[in-house]
């Protein structure tokens, strides 16, 4: 998958799950290769056999709240988004997906209040100047 054959980890995550149905990581990992290719519907599925076997997975939680919103599911995303932040409060795409999907919803008060707690947990994170400039379009003025 890091090399971009989604084919072949698609073919290699099948057979981990063929073979150890238990495994709930191999789940969760086919399940991204499916949103990576916006198979989303497949996705869905197959991160929710994951979550049967692992309910308490940050990781699994977060990818079915990202392919929520991309299903227009955006009462269950928020769920599963916000989830996956309480088992892991070091995630930080999950905050920049509860963004995206704020501003999806047309909740820009949502969307700043999460960019700003974005910037204050994370201070490293390599997406902070882009973080920063979409806060500034969103609150040009905040002074005012």
């Amino acid at each position: 998958m890091a090399k971009g054959d989604f084919k072949g980890a698609e073919e290699e995550f099948s057979q981990v799950i063929k073979d150890h149905q238990s495994d709930a990581a191999a789940y969760f990992n086919l399940g991204n290769v499916f949103y990576i290719t916006k198979r989303y519907d497949e996705a869905a599925r197959t991160i929710q056999e994951g979550l049967k076997r692992d309910p308490t997975s940050a990781l699994g939680n977060f990818l079915m709240g990202a392919v929520s919103v991309r299903q227009g599911q955006f009462d269950a995303a928020e769920r599963y988004l916000r989830r996956a932040i309480e088992l892991d409060g070091t995630m930080s795409r999950a905050h920049l997906e509860l963004v995206n999907l704020y501003l999806q919803q047309q909740k820009k008060k949502e969307a700043v209040e999460e960019l700003k707690g974005f910037v204050k947990l994370f201070p490293a994170d390599p997406l902070l100047p882009q973080v920063r400039a979409t806060l500034a379009k969103l609150e040009p003025n905040p002074d005012n």
